[in-house]
């Protein structure tokens, strides 16, 4: 049947003078124009109520949406029409902040012997903003607690920042600093008060790690 219908509608001049809009119509209604489907075919054809129209018919606008009321689901108490959360919710570029703060938290804890020292502590994560300058980009030594050193790698956004522990040893009479290799993960540190922390910058000499190595018998 298509195949009968396609050679109708290719060879009728019907469909050659119109509009490439009006081709799809005109195409079909050559087809039952010369009785392809009820006659050559034998199909059923539908009863037409009425006549076709030379116009397209205009929908109303109901046809396209669905008014509130006819709605057969209540969807108010599972759909929130917010666009932002009542809780808090990070951005897609600080999706780690999460642990981070966490880790902030527990290094405050920690330096507090009591309950209301941590209280009287914790305002200050308002300034963990300081440490914005630790990246891995700038290669900065942090030493954030007692003679504990780290290479800075990176800063959450307002929260707490990410090193990798070091090795600290003088040779030369320079001072050299060691990536620790029996540090299995890198560790946290909050830096809120620029006084209570050194900084120095450093430079990779790859071909000196290992005679630097030997010499501090690390």
């Amino acid at each position: 049947m298509a195949e009968d219908s396609f050679n109708f509608q290719k060879n009728s001049k019907i469909v050659k003078g119109k509009k490439k809009f009006r081709r799809p119509e005109k195409s079909w209604g050559v087809a039952i124009a010369r009785n392809v489907v009820n006659a050559v075919h034998h199909y059923e054809a539908v009863p037409i109520d009425g006549a076709l129209a030379t116009r397209s018919g205009r929908l109303k606008p109901e046809m396209f949406c669905q008014k509130v009321q006819d709605c057969t689901l209540d969807v108010k108490g599972i759909a929130s029409t917010q666009s932002k959360p009542a809780w808090f919710s990070t951005n897609s570029e600080n999706i780690s902040r999460g642990a981070a703060d966490l880790a902030m938290l527990r290094i405050i804890s920690k330096h507090c012997e009591s309950a209301q020292k941590f209280h009287q502590e914790l305002p200050m994560v308002e300034f963990a903003w300081l440490g914005g300058f630790v990246c891995a980009k700038h290669k900065v030594m942090i030493n954030h607690s007692g003679d504990e050193w780290s290479f800075g790698l990176n800063h959450f956004a307002d929260s707490a920042a990410m090193g990798w522990p070091a090795f600290k040893g003088a040779a030369g009479g320079q001072l050299w600093f060691l990536p620790d290799h029996g540090a299995t993960q890198p560790e946290f540190f909050v830096i809120t008060d620029p006084r209570k922390i050194k900084a120095c910058p450093f430079q990779w000499l790859h071909h000196q790690c290992e005679q630097l190595r030997q010499t501090l018998w690390l």
